[in-house]
């Protein structure tokens, strides 16, 4: 978001140095993430039935991975809960 202000002679000034450009997601599903400070970098999109996992060894500090766990029992509370 860029920040907005006016001068003293009633300027609208406009600052967009901390804008991020939305030209950084490419696909449908893409994620913003940050390799550093103050550095966004795109988190492509994991495939089908994979879950959004950190990983403190990956650029963005996140992967994409297989679910593991849980029981048939778990799944199917949270369906009912969820209303799936």
């Amino acid at each position: 978001m860029a920040w907005k202000f006016y001068t003293s002679e009633g300027m609208l000034k406009v600052d967009n140095t901390a804008a991020v450009k939305k030209a950084t997601l490419t696909t449908k599903g893409d994620l913003y993430a940050a390799t550093a400070a103050s550095t966004p970098a795109r988190l492509g999109v994991g495939a089908n039935d994979t879950v959004l996992t950190a990983a403190s060894g990956e650029t963005t500090g996140m992967k994409w991975a297989a679910a593991t766990g849980g029981s048939s029992e778990e799944a199917e509370a949270m369906a009912f809960f969820f209303g799936g």
